[in-house]
């Protein structure tokens, strides 16, 4: 393993750890809390029983670090009680806590892989009357009517073409890697 994707995954699980330890201190409700840490006992649990079979990206293990955070915050209030979400619902002017949809949200787009055009539309339904998007690299390939606002650079490519950012911290160097389909880098 690089030094710098073993630094990476000790900050990540130092993270979690660190969250995971706040959260289990007087948590609102033990039982929620309990009930709702299994999700985060079963992929750590899974993640560590495979991570020589199946490396992620540093940029998914930060990204899932991320989201264990904020669904281990809301597993010490719950989600419907977190601070967070009522200052929140108060400097928005919302009826309610939406801590819930929040993680929801970023679950969806981290593990399910949402795409943009969906995204956009969850957000028209809760109200945004203007969505701006950045990426590093424009694919030229988009075959929905959605494009970014901002774009690093734009690369003309086959619609299975992969296109591999190396963003750092997250990896040693900043490169972009066009690969085939069908051909191995």
């Amino acid at each position: 393993m690089r030094p710098a994707r073993s630094v990476l995954l000790g900050l990540c699980g130092a993270l979690v750890s660190g969250v995971w330890l706040w959260a289990a201190i007087a948590p609102l409700s033990r039982q929620d809390w309990l009930l709702e840490n299994l999700l985060v006992f079963a992929i750590v649990a899974l993640l560590l029983a495979t991570r020589r079979r199946f490396v992620f990206s540093p940029l998914s293990y930060a990204l899932l670090s991320l989201f264990l955070a904020l669904h281990l915050y809301g597993s010490h209030y719950t989600y419907s009680e977190t601070p967070f979400g009522f200052w929140l619902a108060e400097q928005l002017g919302l009826d309610r806590n939406h801590y819930d949809r929040i993680v929801h949200f970023a679950f969806g787009v981290l593990y399910e892989g949402h795409s943009l055009l969906r995204t956009c539309a969850y957000l028209a339904q809760l109200g945004a009357r203007r969505v701006h998007s950045a990426v590093l690299v424009d694919r030229c390939v988009a075959s929905q009517p959605i494009h970014a606002d901002i774009v690093g650079i734009r690369l003309q490519v086959a619609p299975l073409d992969i296109v591999e950012c190396h963003v750092p911290p997250y990896e040693a160097d900043f490169s972009i890697r066009l690969v085939r389909h069908g051909q191995r880098a």
